[in-house]
């Protein structure tokens, strides 16, 4: 059974690692197209509650080129997926540890 857990286990690894892969160079292109200066100044110049942040984020994400919306839109889909593998993972190690139990 250690052999089954072991290759299951490898394959979330490497499906885990090419999401990492692809979000990494979706922050490279989308690095060459920010200005993170402009970023750095605006920030400063916001309200800092939450509906202050939140028309910053909107403002600024709809004021970029449609390839900085492709890029932020796609990593953050591929954060989300990753962090929701990560829950899986740990909730079938958890259950196959016998933690789960109510």
């Amino acid at each position: 059974m250690q052999r089954v857990y072991g290759v299951w286990f490898l394959r979330r690894l490497y499906r885990n690692a090419a999401k990492l892969g692809v979000m990494f160079v979706v922050a490279l292109a989308t690095g060459f197209n920010v200005s993170y200066a402009s970023i750095f100044e605006n920030v400063g110049k916001m309200q800092i509650t939450f509906s202050g942040m939140s028309r910053y984020v909107l403002t600024a994400f709809a004021k970029t080129d449609a390839l900085v919306q492709v890029s932020v839109s796609l990593g953050l889909v591929l954060a989300l997926a990753f962090v929701l593998d990560l829950g899986n993972v740990a909730r079938r190690f958890i259950v196959a540890r016998g933690g789960g139990e109510k």
